[in-house]
């Protein structure tokens, strides 16, 4: 059976799973983070990061690191560039070849930054467009119902016409 850690912050989750070869945990930074270091520069993804995410979501992700990283502890940082420079820390364990970290997961696909076209989910892309087309759809549907009570509206002023 495994046991689930719940992060009283953010909700990131950790499932520890007694007999597996691999260990899985929940967070959309550390997803994000862990998967995109390899295509994309460092201080790229410090910048995106430090732009989409909130501090909690960041200060959440270090403590949920630090139960990996076998005594280590992530730097507490301080001051304006706290969230940089907490990132930046984050991304350097993730990125550190001798640290055995699980593999990271995300539920909820808009906590993933946007990146550029070289980078891009093109699954989120499409559900964008779908998202999109339905839109004009419902924007022709409204129109065809303005112009059906125009239309309409025009047939009795020309009846209220006809009275006078």
């Amino acid at each position: 059976m495994c046991e689930r850690a719940k992060d009283a912050v953010d909700g990131a989750t950790s499932d520890v799973c007694p007999g597996a070869t691999s260990l899985v945990a929940h967070s959309e930074l550390l997803f994000f983070l862990q998967n995109k270091s390899a295509v994309m520069s460092f201080d790229h993804l410090v910048k995106l990061c430090v732009d989409f995410y909130t501090r909690d979501e960041v200060l959440s992700a270090r403590r949920l690191l630090e139960q990996y990283l076998s005594g280590v502890r992530v730097t507490r940082r301080q001051g304006d560039n706290a969230a940089r420079a907490t990132v930046e820390d984050i991304l350097k364990h993730i990125l550190n070849p001798n640290v055995k970290l699980p593999s990271f997961y995300a539920t909820v696909m808009d906590r993933l930054p946007p990146v550029d076209a070289t980078h891009c989910d093109v699954a989120a892309i499409l559900k964008e467009l779908q998202a999109l087309r339905a839109e004009v759809r419902s924007a022709a549907d409204l129109r065809d119902e303005v112009s059906r009570v125009t239309s309409e509206l025009l047939k009795v002023r020309a009846d209220l016409e006809e009275l006078r």
